[in-house]
């Protein structure tokens, strides 16, 4: 147990120190003043050791955001520590309309924490399943982010979902974001299935750059 407390302690004051660090380099570029880049890149740096046991300070940091850009900031980091309370966090902002735009938004074009971390947020069960709530969503932005998001649930239940809104959304946009995440989440079967498929419709040139794209990641994942 102590052992556990330490290794705690350890993972906030690494996520303090992060947060601290980017808050004091926005700080200074607000004021139109030089930061230390290299300080800066030290931090992007230390981005992919927050675990899960960091996703409580950046919730309370986005909670006590003063404005959208902390809170987008806040967002991110909390998605690159993911585990069981982002999970939940993020199922507590899907039912609040203000927050869930925000939280959908930031996964329109997939999972930016993969940038910073190397690794996907990874969707629970019962996330999943408020997310594909808003896979119908009138908002073609809120359809595309729920599309984002299951990139992170892999299952066949999630591939089927995706490759329908894939075929059928009438926003390219979306289908975009369906494209991605077959790509995060797909079998072979799925990587088949991209590579044969024409992308027909409206906006077809940003869905064929997503397949390409997944093509690619499953290329890897499933070599010949």
């Amino acid at each position: 147990d102590q052992i556990a407390a330490t290794e705690l302690e350890q993972y906030v004051a690494l996520a303090k120190r992060i947060w601290e660090g980017m808050l004091a380099v926005r700080k200074l570029k607000t004021e139109g003043r030089e930061a230390d880049m290299g300080e800066y890149f030290k931090l992007i740096g230390e981005i992919p050791a927050l675990g899960s046991a960091g996703a409580p300070y950046f919730i309370d940091q986005y909670r006590s955001a003063a404005d959208f850009d902390l809170q987008s900031l806040a967002l991110q980091f909390i998605t690159a520590c993911g585990g069981s309370e982002a999970n939940a966090f993020f199922g507590e902002m899907l039912q609040d309309p203000e927050h869930r735009k925000t939280l959908l938004k930031s996964f329109r074009y997939g999972d930016g924490s993969v940038k910073l971390t190397g690794r996907r947020f990874q969707v629970e069960d019962r996330l999943a399943e408020i997310v594909t709530q808003h896979l119908t969503s009138a908002d073609a932005d809120e359809r595309a982010g729920a599309a984002g998001m299951l990139g992170g649930h892999p299952s066949t239940q999630t591939s089927v979902r995706l490759r329908t809104m894939a075929e059928t959304d009438p926003d390219p946009t979306v289908r975009a974001a369906a494209v991605d995440s077959l790509g995060w989440i797909g079998d072979r079967t799925t990587l088949d299935y991209l590579r044969n498929w024409p992308t027909p419709g409206e906006g077809a040139e940003l869905v064929r750059m997503s397949r390409h794209k997944a093509i690619q990641r499953l290329e890897k994942k499933f070599p010949p």
